[in-house]
């Protein structure tokens, strides 16, 4: 019976030793061994690899976590200590130096990661002293304001946000953020709690908890006011860009800058964006021309300067004044260089011409074309540079149908006489748009796909192989430049689209949306100008695209303007009141050189 034994002791011996040669496990065996040297600066965590498996380990650590974190069957979020190579030793120590917090009970265990597979020892436990105490080696800046960042670097801080806080030790009036925790260094914001009084040149005393353990700031931190050190320029107009300076950096999402009129009133200025930490960039908004003092508003420390004096330059002057000019919201008005032309009803039912100069009080009478029917709808009225008037086409209603006019007539400036030209030769004569490209007349008909064309030196017309788009049926105020078409879409946000005929419609640049409306459009001294029933919008470079702001005319506020380009300058005509549709008899000028 006992031989019987020992033999089936030896057989299961020999069994296991040849299950373990022919199937040894591809991971290692990993035992916790136990805790040493548990005192205020960490903590040792020993263990031992057993066997190495056949896959060779390439990493090996300590995960560590609070115990009351894995209460109710939650699994947390281990804190790691990784070493990515392989031991020298199967007998390993390592300390835990950070993260630890003082009186905490925490829950560790070692493991090794080998072949893609992770083996965890045994989970041991003890109850933490905490680390050292975190030091403080350096604090910049030492002076703070509104949501500016302090930093502080050092050594010993717990990595975890919700395990630190900083106080104020002599002040009840500041709140403090912590926008950032790393082992080594600190971020945090220093606010005050109530803007009801300017707080500036206090001294505070901090202290920093850190995983339980308490240190006081090396140095007093001071409130300080960042000061507008500089403006330039002075002098400005709207739209122009200005560079304010400040003592310190700022953050200005924070931060209102003003150009203020009184202590109680002013206007926002546009930030732009900084060029350097203390030097930021601003636009001139939509203001009055006058004389400003700049302030820094919103803040708990408010700031006003009247004694930097600043200077918003007019953009209009008055041009002329008392100038007999009739209703141009009853006309259709063709600016033509120097000239005026003011097509309407008048006093008959054949209509009128009238043509006003630009040196003069009173417009003058023109003779209408040789057509008894020169009042009519949908028709063609295109300007060509300052000498030529072309007009024609067009149709009326009349009782149960409607009569089509394909007559064509030019009007020379100089002489004021009319010259009939080439019958429209095609059927259908109601016009949609038209404009003049490299010398010849295209125009647009509604519902038709192809361009009908005029050539003025052979006087003929001709049906163009090229179908019209979409985008330049629906657009407005065509401009001749450089051998494309420039125009203003009809879509909002709006658009200055660029088109060259037989080509493709692009987008030439997008006007933002504070520009959504936006309805004439004109090209001078290489920027577009753009316009909203006469009233000034903004101006863009041609070359850069960039957009400015333009100064409205703020002497005759609530009012429609008639555009008038001219080879003297830029106007703005007769304004007429939105509220009492009464016309001032006025011409502003354009004084802004850009």
């Amino acid at each position: 019976m006992r031989k019987l034994v020992s033999l089936g002791l030896l057989w299961a011996f020999f069994a296991c030793e040849q299950e373990e040669f022919i199937t040894q496990r591809d991971y290692p065996f990993v035992e916790s061994v136990g805790i040493s040297d548990l005192n205020e600066t960490g903590v040792t965590v020993n263990f031992e690899i057993l066997k190495s498996g056949n896959s060779s380990i390439d990493a090996y650590g300590l995960e560590f976590i609070e115990a009351r974190k894995l209460t109710n069957g939650s699994s947390g979020e281990f804190e790691k200590i990784i070493e990515s190579k392989a031991p020298s030793e199967n007998v390993i120590s390592i300390r835990i130096a950070y993260d630890l917090i003082d009186k905490e009970e925490y829950v560790v265990r070692p493991f090794v990661s080998s072949g893609g597979r992770i083996v965890y020892g045994e989970n041991l436990v003890f109850l933490s002293q905490g680390v050292q105490t975190p030091k403080i080696t350096e604090v910049t800046p030492k002076e703070f304001y509104l949501n500016s960042t302090i930093e502080v670097k050092g050594d010993y801080f717990n990595s975890r946000l919700e395990n630190n806080s900083i106080e104020v030790i002599n002040s009840e009036e500041y709140r403090i953020y912590l926008d950032s925790v790393f082992r080594d260094r600190i971020k945090f914001r220093i606010e005050v709690k109530s803007s009801a009084r300017p707080i500036e040149n206090q001294k505070l005393l901090l202290k920093l908890t850190s995983g339980g353990k308490v240190v006081q700031f090396p140095s007093e931190i001071t409130s300080i006011v960042p000061k507008i050190t500089l403006i330039n320029p002075r002098e400005f107009y709207v739209g122009d860009k200005i560079q304010v300076q400040f003592s310190y950096p700022i953050d200005l999402r924070f931060y209102d800058f003003r150009l203020n009129t009184d202590q109680f009133n002013g206007y926002s200025v546009s930030y732009l964006g900084n060029i350097n930490p203390n030097t930021a960039e601003f636009s001139i908004p939509q203001i009055p021309a006058g004389e400003y003092f700049p302030s820094l508003s919103g803040t708990f420390f408010p700031q006003e300067y009247p004694e930097l004096k600043i200077k918003v330059l007019p953009s209009w002057e008055v041009y002329r004044n008392g100038i007999q000019g009739p209703k141009w919201n009853e006309t259709r008005n063709i600016p033509i260089r120097n000239q005026l032309l003011l097509i309407g009803r008048g006093d008959s039912d054949q209509g009128s011409i009238k043509l006003l100069s630009l040196g003069s009080s009173n417009p003058e009478n023109l003779p209408l074309p040789p057509t008894s029917n020169f009042l009519r709808t949908s028709n063609l009225t295109q300007s060509d540079g300052d000498k030529f008037l072309y007009y024609g086409l067009g149709f009326n209603y009349i009782p149960g149908s409607t009569e089509s006019y394909r007559d064509f007539f030019r009007l020379d400036i100089q002489t004021k006489q009319w010259k009939k030209l080439a019958d429209f030769p095609f059927d259908f004569t109601s016009v949609s748009n038209s404009f003049f490209y490299q010398g010849k007349l295209y125009v647009v008909l509604w519902n038709y796909l192809n361009f009908r064309v005029y050539d003025p030196i052979t006087d003929q017309w001709s049906l163009s192989a090229i179908q019209v788009p979409n985008l330049l049926k629906s657009g407005s105020n065509y401009i001749e430049k450089n051998g494309a078409l420039y125009f203003l879409s009809s879509s909002e946000p709006n658009q200055i689209l660029r088109y060259v005929p037989g080509g493709q419609v692009g987008v030439f640049t997008q006007l933002d949306y504070s520009q959504n409306g936006v309805n004439q459009l004109y090209l001078y001294k290489n920027f577009f100008l753009s316009f909203y029933n006469g009233n000034p919008i903004s101006r863009i470079s041609y070359e850069t695209k960039e957009i400015y702001r333009m100064q409205q005319v703020f002497e005759s506020p609530f009012s429609d303007f008639l555009p008038w380009q001219t080879s003297d300058g830029f106007y703005l005509a007769f304004p007429i009141s939105r509220n009492s549709y009464v016309q001032e008899n006025k011409i502003y000028r354009l004084i802004q050189d850009f």
